[in-house]
This record gives structure tokens, sequence and C-alpha cells, in this order.
């Protein structure tokens, strides 16, 4: 945590039984107090963070989804989007980015829904406001909606494998 722009940083030890804290993958702050994080336990298990006080508790949930969560995005306190990695089949990590699911949540993280199967694993998101965005993925995929993640239609980023610039 920093409170002077990045001159200097504290860490917080973040503790709850039963879950060890392996990897945290993104972080994602809507204002001074409410932001999240999410990341794998030593289980290989996906995991969220969620703070409500600018970083000094946090609430550790584990998360049912079967892709390891790489990238959180909230437009507000309620509206968050989150993306994850999978191997590709035959293999045993996400080095390729196999597919997965955009997923959703109107409950500050409390439960999420997949919004739409992608062939790729997401690395970010960047929003506008609630509705307009773009995930982008492996392979130089792209994907963008303008209704809040209800539709998500692809689009060219001329760096997909295999077909070169156009």
């Amino acid at each position: 945590r920093t409170t002077d722009g990045g001159k200097t940083w504290d860490e917080k030890l973040i503790e709850q039984p039963g879950i060890e804290i392996q990897t945290l993958n993104s972080i994602h702050f809507v204002d001074a107090q409410n932001g999240w994080a999410v990341g794998l336990d030593s289980n290989d298990n996906g995991i969220m963070l969620k703070t409500t006080d600018g970083g000094q508790n946090w609430a550790i949930s584990k998360l049912t989804a079967k892709q390891h969560p790489t990238v959180v995005y909230f437009a507000d306190t309620q509206t968050g989007w989150m993306g994850g990695a999978t191997a590709m089949p035959g293999q045993d990590d996400e080095s390729e980015g196999g597919p997965s699911d955009i997923l959703n949540t109107t409950d500050g993280g409390a439960t999420w829904t997949a919004q739409r199967r992608v062939p790729v694993s997401i690395l970010d998101f960047s929003f506008i406001d609630k509705v307009q965005g773009w995930a982008s993925g492996f392979r130089g995929a792209i994907y963008h909606t303008t209704d809040g993640g209800r539709n998500w239609s692809q689009q060219r980023s001329e760096l997909e494998m295999g077909t070169g610039i156009v």
C-alpha cells in the first residue's frame, strides 16, 4: 500500500485460515476505499480479495470458476468483470491461453456469472463506463461490448496469430 504516490510502500500481510495466497494477478480500485484483487491459493484454486477500507482489511473468497483468474475490473462498487486463463487442450499450463469465460458481477463480487465463452484466455479489461468496454486476450484477441457485457463482439487487432498484418 502507498499513500505518497508510490514513493514508499507498506506491506500488508493478509491471512485467512485455510487459504494461503500464492499469486495475485490483478488488482483494481474504483476509489480510495473499494478494491478487488484476484489470484491463486497454494492449491491452484482461484481466489478473490475485496477491501472496503482502502486495503487495511481484505475479505478472501474462493472462486468456483474452472479458470485461473488473470484480471479483475470494476466500473463501480457493484459492477465488475473478471477474466481468466485455462490451458489449451492437451497442455498442462496456461502459457498458450485456452478458452475461458468473461465473468460479470452486479453485487460487488459476491456472485459471478459467465457472460460469454471465448476461445482464448482473457488478460485485460478497459471500460469507459458500465456499458462500454473491451476485453483483450491471448493471440491478439479483442472483444467489445456496448451493453455492459450482455453481448461481446470480436474485433480485429491485426495481431491475431497466423493471419499476418493486413
